[in-house]
């Protein structure tokens, strides 16, 4: 198994690319890590906002030592300085228009990621690596709106623009095509209550250069909060799960190789009397499967232009 490990390590860290975010790094499962960004969304995640071109800038690092096997089980990496760390830029163009279509605002968005990437692999030298990552391409957001109830649609495309090498360990680029249907919902009630999901579901490509195609993905973020005044007060969290098998050469791997994580932690806003929103948040990672599970920092910033 650890050969296996070994081999897919080399190929995984592109997963720091993932838009709306980054995802944790794969170490077993699926080639190159999830292709969303877990735990990304947070406070008003299901509500667009009026028309307008807004900015949004997500800086998240993750940090991990810790490697678990099919079982849930810590493996045992051959040396005792293994360690990922990621520090990935998101930069976020949205756009939304005043034109409505089925009763929604409709919007488009490109999501380009920055990637600074440090692997300490299972050879004595660290590798680092930093560039574009994976850009995104959101063609399709529709959302509606009600006096408490938000919802979004979207449709993306995750297009392999990030710098990849199969015999390298630090890719920052995954080097094959997803795509990811998206929904999301935000109640908030009249006193400050607040609750937010949403729910995504990713379709894996084979990658040419490996053979390799990933399993298709299902993984959601939540947000259960409050507000009070121009502050938000919640707990976020995520969950990822595998949902098909991992194959090469056409043929799927005995055991599927399907990842599976979950992260929870505290998370805090602050909106300006200019409409400009910062929060912050951490995750804790547990239950991982067939893949790494560490801590994840986020800090964004929202600006209406």
């Amino acid at each position: 198994m650890l050969k296996r490990v070994g081999k897919l390590l080399g190929v995984f860290v592109c997963l720091a690319v993932a838009i709306l975010l980054l995802a944790p790094i794969s170490a077993k499962a699926m080639e190159g890590g999830p292709s969303g960004g877990l735990g990304g969304e947070d406070f008003m995640g299901g509500a667009l906002p009026p028309p307008g071109f807004y900015y949004l800038n997500y800086l998240m690092y993750y940090s991990t030592n810790t490697v678990k096997d099919n079982n849930g089980n810590k493996v045992e990496i051959p040396t005792r300085d293994f360690k990922v760390q990621a520090l990935v830029d998101l930069n976020r163009f949205v756009y939304i228009s005043k034109f409505k279509f089925l009763g929604a605002d409709y919007g488009a968005q490109v999501i380009v990621p920055l990637v600074n990437v440090n692997v300490q692999p299972f050879t004595a030298t660290s590798e680092k690596r930093s560039g574009v990552g994976d850009i995104v391409l959101t063609p399709l957001i529709l959302g509606w709106h009600s006096k408490n109830w938000h919802g979004v649609f979207g449709v993306d495309a995750f297009v392999p623009t990030g710098s990849y090498n199969k015999y390298r360990p630090d890719n920052i680029g995954r080097n094959y095509w997803s795509s990811e249907i998206a929904a999301a919902f935000t109640y908030m009630s009249d006193g400050g209550f607040e609750v937010s999901s949403k729910f995504m579901f990713d379709i894996n490509f084979k990658n040419p250069d490996t053979n390799y195609k990933s399993g298709n993905e299902f993984h959601m973020d939540a947000l259960v909060g409050y507000h009070i005044g121009p502050w938000g007060l919640g707990v976020n969290g995520y969950y990822y799960k595998q949902v098909s098998d991992d194959s090469m050469d056409g043929v799927t791997f005995l055991d599927g190789n399907r990842g599976q994580v979950i992260g929870i932690g505290p998370a805090v806003n602050y909106t300006t009397a200019k409409h400009i929103t910062f929060s912050a948040k951490y995750h804790k990672e547990m239950s991982a499967k067939n893949m790494t599970e560490g801590d994840r920092f986020w800090l964004k910033v929202a600006i209406p232009f």
